[in-house]
């Protein structure tokens, strides 16, 4: 991370700038912004932004996408969570947002599903109150793949968008960029995993309908 990057939403203007398409109800001051906090996780420096409740009866931890951080979850969904009175944490995960990446590792999904299955052990570690994990796009997958790996009783449930099962050729078809990359983008990737390439960065308007 360059070090001029920020290391708190409150010096970075961009969520700021997002406002202007929210409702005044979702928009958010220096005042009623979220607690923002570091956890260390292997090496890496993983931002969250916390509403913090301890007299709440459960933990609605957040996960953004691919095309999202954890500020924007606190915009539309931990602010007005945490006015209904639940306590609400958001994760920049590894690559997204504010959270610091180990110097020459390159993250992976699986990296991700690990990093909130170590996450909820430590909620688990400060009280027992439930944990309910709530995804956005990408995100909701994550929910999925994170409940089948916790142990049982870690969680009380979840709540995820974009259920998407990369398996299926139909759904491949309809959810990547082109034809092209719904055919040939996952094998080429997987090769050029094995290689120094693949610490290359491409944008995901390339790989998938981000415009949609």
């Amino acid at each position: 991370m360059s070090s001029t990057a920020p290391t708190s939403y409150r010096d970075q203007q961009a969520w700021r700038d997002l406002q202007r398409f929210l409702p005044e109800r979702l928009r958010l001051t220096d005042e009623t912004a979220p607690e923002e906090e570091f956890w260390d996780w292997r090496g890496h420096r993983v931002h969250l932004d916390r509403y913090p409740n301890p007299g709440a009866r459960a933990k609605v931890v957040l996960h953004h996408g691919v095309g999202t951080n954890g500020r924007q979850m606190s915009l539309i969904l931990g602010a007005p969570l945490a006015r209904l009175g639940f306590e609400t944490v958001a994760l920049d995960n590894l690559g997204y947002g504010l959270t610091q990446v180990r110097a020459g590792t390159t993250p992976s999904y699986d990296d991700w599903v690990d990093l909130v299955v170590d996450f909820l052990a430590h909620e688990r570690a400060r009280d027992d109150r439930p944990i309910v994990l709530y995804g956005l796009s990408a995100g909701g997958m994550l929910t999925y793949h994170v409940a089948a790996k916790a142990p049982r009783g870690t969680l009380a449930g979840i709540v995820g968008m974009t259920f998407l099962d990369q398996r299926l050729q139909q759904v491949r078809d309809e959810t990547a960029h082109d034809r092209i990359a719904a055919r040939l983008g996952g094998p080429l990737m997987g090769l050029l995993a094995r290689t120094p390439a693949a610490k290359l960065k491409c944008p995901m308007s390339l790989a998938s309908k981000m415009s949609a």
